[in-house]
């Protein structure tokens, strides 16, 4: 049997063979040919299949067995590493195949034939081209195709997406493929060792290391390539600093005879030494790679650029940063198709005409940073502002990458990979402004950090609109809505089944839908007005935020929480300002120590100082441009966005807090605030929603968990008012019938949020069924696919609501955040586990200020003042109030008369002084004339 290149190709049916000499040796040449490709005997098997095709042509034939021939002849040319004659030979089936058939893509050998092109395209580093034979191959796959076949398609893919960082998708397609694998009669070992070795490979970049090893050593006992296993499993501990396991694999894989894997095998010594310092072993084993790679492959492939940008980061820590920028620039060369130029000061003008645009921005990167280090030794502008130039090519290279993706995770995923570009790019702009004052880099740096946070979170909420737009494909809409709910649902079910077979049956079905809304995406994609109005947008400016967002008493906070330094971006109607604040041990030791005892509800003597060391560094700086504001709208950044402001101290002795000062709302960003502003009017705020599921006295016992009881949360929703549920009618089927047709919804209940798997966070409503999780569990998944752009306010008195996993670049992945997704603009959320009483105190306060037309912010606000002046000395701890924010706009939710009285007294007191003038004048008019007569 041939190896895995050759196992999908198979003997195909004959058609009818015409009575002609010629014809039939033509046939018995294909079929000696057959058993000679089987044998491995690659000369022989070429020569009878050159006399065949030679037979074929001259009798114009037309016919399945020659579009097979022509497979095969592609197949060994690319065993002779001649790619370009592979292409052609596959071509020329795919042509000759619709020729005998007009319905030809449903044959083995159009289906195969097809498959083989991606697979070479995607060798020679042509992505694009790859990706458009297999999508093509992927549309037309059925019952009838082998699984061989269905195996290697799906296993390009996953190369293809691998190639382009979207490691998610990748590995859902290699999963794919291994299933397949395993589900054919007799399957090569070669076959499953590949299958183990690009699951633990895609595996391996998502930081999933146990289980990338555990499949390295599943790839190991198939006993092929083990060179190449032995590498990964040494690529993987130097991601795991293990540098002992690292170099003993290594250099068992370097003992290979296989070039290309030496090739890679030095680029990774290469990385190896420059990690201990030993940059003489370094550079020399990246040689050593470029020598090898250049004579064998050429001056364009992307190990290449490996062993480029290994050296210049190598330069980069020598501080020989002139030579690092020189190599980096080889580089882009390579990369580049057309880009040949060697002036350091030149970037290629299209960067999508590249072999790997994931490595290119690699390139750019690292070209930016050595450019930022060289000007510092320079110290010439010139130097800074190109290197800003070239990270503003690289963060647009960056978001071009980011809208290929095509699920929410992948994107996640790759932010969070990229995110340390957006903080040195700002370094770089703001350090520009200090050289030369120049305003406008202070504006760049601020729309840079805009670009650093909750980009998907705005797409999502673009995408609820699209569909009442006209030119949008609605059915391929609904579509999408349909298979991200049977993807949550078996999510779900996969959550709560023990039957591990059921499990595997599920994820594998999870699979396969996932597969079909990734398919479903680049279709809708493809439609030019979906694609504008989804992706199509820029950050908000300085000048949107001072004239659409802010107004004569409200200044505007926003935060960039980077590795090195701490920027504050401070806006208010008529002035803008950039604050670059020290990120000192003392800083980060007090934000820790202080969310920490908020948390975990650890009252200390030394809490208020934490708090006051916190308004130090985040709050004082900022006081020269605040001072004069009443309301302050945050956007925080990193771990702030665990930080209630309201609770830093100005002053420890007399706990004097940032609430009594300011009125605080916080945003996810100031482009969603702005985009979200056109809704920023006073309505009728239609149906209360309130529920309160475990508001009894006695706590709820099933499936053997305890849920304690809320008793304070009956009279909190009661005097909310609207449409109550309490304890077992508040159920979710209750809450999912209701929620689109409310304004208000507040939910008094438990909730559990899930730092390591946030769409396994859950709120709780009252067990319909004890025995079903999914009864009473609302699941973050869930709440992704409601649609609640009606809805005003959502209240999450329950726990932890704004509690998760801190992804930068997206902020916290929490329930509140689910609320946002779905459409609603004003959550009002928990940081930590709410203490029952105080929660209920506080919310009931607000909505009785929020029904008298007070604005959300003030009602919050002064809810929170009425507790510090109403609760005991013991309760006062920022424990008690702190942990419910408010993110979102200040509009009322209410209609309020209140505004009607305060204007109808101005209005008397107008007319009364009117009165009184009047009387006064007729009284001075009188005295005159008496003065007179006299």
């Amino acid at each position: 049997m041939r190896n895995s290149i050759f196992i999908l190709l198979s003997l195909l049916s004959v058609s009818a063979q015409p009575q002609n000499p010629d014809y039939k040796k033509a046939e018995q040449l294909y079929k000696e040919a057959n058993i000679l490709f089987e044998e491995e005997s690659d000369e022989a098997a070429l020569a009878k299949y050159q006399q065949a095709k030679r037979l074929y042509e001259s009798l114009k034939a037309v016919n399945v067995n020659y579009a097979d021939l022509l497979v095969k002849m592609g197949s060994l040319a690319e065993i002779k590493n001649e790619p370009k004659a592979a292409i052609n030979f596959y071509k020329a089936a795919l042509a000759l195949s619709k020729k005998n058939n007009p319905d030809s893509s449903l044959t083995p050998v159009f289906f195969t034939a097809t498959i083989l092109l991606g697979e070479v395209f995607y060798k020679t580093e042509r992505y694009d081209s790859a990706l458009i034979y297999c999508n093509y191959a992927k549309a037309y796959i059925s019952k009838e195709q082998r699984e061989q076949n269905i195996e290697r398609l799906y296993n390009v893919l996953g190369a293809i997406y691998y190639a382009d960082g979207n490691y998610r998708q990748s590995l859902t397609h290699f999963e794919k493929a291994f299933i397949a694998s395993t589900q054919q009669q007799k399957t090569h070992p070669s076959i499953l060792c590949r299958n183990q070795l690009n699951i633990a490979s895609a595996a391996n970049n998502l930081g999933q290391y146990d289980r990338a090893l555990q499949a390295y050593r599943q790839a190991l006992s198939y006993k092929y390539v083990a060179e190449i296993v032995y590498r990964k499993i040494g690529e993987t501990y130097l991601k795991l600093n293990k540098s002992d396991s690292a170099l003993f694999f290594l250099q068992k894989s370097a003992t290979t005879n296989n070039p290309d894997n030496r090739i890679v095998v030095w680029n990774h010594l290469g990385n190896f030494y420059a990690q201990r310092k030993d940059y003489v072993q370094s550079l020399k084993y990246y040689n050593q790679s470029i020598q090898l790679n250049q004579k064998l492959f050429g001056t364009k492939n992307t190990k290449l650029v490996t062993s480029y940008l290994g050296i210049g980061q190598v330069y980069i820590d020598q501080k020989h940063y002139l030579e690092a920028i020189n190599t980096i620039q080889k580089a882009l060369m390579v990369l580049h198709l057309s880009f040949k130029n060697t002036d350091i000061y030149k970037n290629p003008d299209d960067p999508d005409n590249v072999i790997s645009r994931l490595d290119f921005y690699k390139a750019l990167r690292a070209k930016a940073l050595a450019l930022q280090q060289y000007a510092q030794q320079t110290r010439k502008s010139t130097d800074l502002e190109f290197s800003f130039k070239t990270y503003q090519l690289a963060i647009r290279l960056a978001e071009q990458l980011r809208l290929s993706y095509d699920t929410d995770e992948a994107k996640l995923f790759f932010i969070q990979q990229i995110f340390p570009i957006y903080e040195e790019a700002i370094s770089v702009a703001f350090t520009l402004y200090q050289q030369t004052k120049k305003i406008s880099y202070t504006e760049l740096a601020f729309s840079i950090s805009e670009k650093s946070k909750a980009a998907i979170l705005a797409e999502t909420l673009r995408g609820l609109q699209i569909s009442q737009q006209k030119g949008v494909p609605t059915t391929l809409l609904q579509e999408e809505k349909e298979l991200r709910r049977k993807i949550t649902r078996l999510t779900i079910a996969s959550i709560e089944t023990k039957d591990s077979i059921q499990i595997i049956s599920l994820k594998d079905q999870i699979r396969d839908n996932e597969i079909n809304l990734a398919q479903l995406i680049k279709r809708l994609d493809a439609n030019e007005k979906y694609y504008q109005l989804k992706y199509n947008t820029q950050p908000v400016s300085l000048i949107q935020i001072q004239k659409k967002v802010l107004n004569s008493n409200t200044a505007f906070i926003e935060y960039f929480f980077g590795s090195q330094a701490l920027y504050a971006f401070v806006i208010t109607n008529e002035e803008f300002q950039v604050f670059q604040l020290p990120i000192t041990s003392v800083f980060k030791d007090a934000l820790t120590k202080y969310t920490l005892s908020l948390f975990d509800h650890h009252p200390s003597p030394i809490q208020p100082i934490w708090a006051n060391i916190l308004y130090q560094n985040l709050v004082t700086p900022l006081l020269p441009v605040i001072n004069n504001y009443q309301k302050l709208i945050i956007v925080p950044d990193g771990e702030l966005s665990y930080l209630p402001f309201e609770a830093l101290v100005k002053n420890p002795n007399s706990l004097h807090y940032l609430l009594d000062d300011y009125i605080i709302r916080y945003a996810y960003s100031g482009t969603l605030l702005e985009f979200t502003n056109h809704k920023q009017n006073v309505q009728n705020t239609g149906e209360v929603l309130a529920m309160a599921p475990f508001a009894g006295s006695a706590g709820n016992s099933f499936r053997s968990i305890q849920i304690s009881p809320l008793p304070a949360s009956k009279a909190e929703v009661e005097t909310i008012g609207g449409h109550i549920f309490l304890e077992s009618a508040a159920t979710k089927d209750v809450f999912l019938k209701l929620v689109s047709h409310s304004g208000i919804i507040h939910l008094a209940t438990h909730a559990t949020a899930d730092s390591k798997e946030p769409l396994n966070s859950y709120i709780t409503f009252y067990p319909k069924d004890a025995d079903s999780v999914s009864g009473y569990r609302l699941y973050t998944s869930e709440l992704y696919n409601l649609q609640l752009d009606n809805v005003k306010l959502v209240v999450l008195s329950a726990c932890e609501t704004g509690g998760g996993q801190l992804v930068r670049g997206e902020g916290v992945m929490s329930l509140a955040r689910a609320f946002a997704y779905a459409g609603c603009p004003n959550i009002a959320m928990t940081l930590w586990r709410a203490d029952d009483k105080a929660t209920a105190q506080i919310t009931t306060r607000m909505y009785e200020y929020l029904k008298k037309g007070y604005t959300k912010d003030e009602a919050l606000n002064k809810a929170k003042q009425d507790y510090l002046q109403e609760a005991p000395s013991s309760r006062r701890n920022p424990y008690y109030w702190a942990n419910m924010v408010l993110v979102g706009d200040e509009v009322p939710v209410y209609t309020s008369y209140r505004w009607i009285w305060i204007i109808g007294g101005i209005l008397l007191a107008l007319v009364g002084a009117g009165i009184f003038l009047r009387i006064t004048n007729r009284q001075q008019k009188h005295l005159t004339l008496e003065k007179q007569s006299s």
